[in-house]
């Protein structure tokens, strides 16, 4: 294995993993965080829009 390949699996480790294991647990489901997600895009470029930024 590469060494950029176990740099990223150790990365990986560190900085998603508890990130995915606290989602498990909330039972939050990938779709509820892509809604979350557009949601919020769509009312960040509403505000940007009117100049209420």
């Amino acid at each position: 294995m590469s060494k950029m390949a176990q740099l990223r699996k150790r990365a990986e480790k560190v900085c998603t993993d508890p990130v995915v294991n606290l989602l498990e647990k909330t039972g939050i489901t990938p779709n509820t965080l892509t809604w979350i997600g557009f949601i919020i895009a769509v009312v960040t470029a509403v505000f940007a829009a009117f100049g209420n930024m």
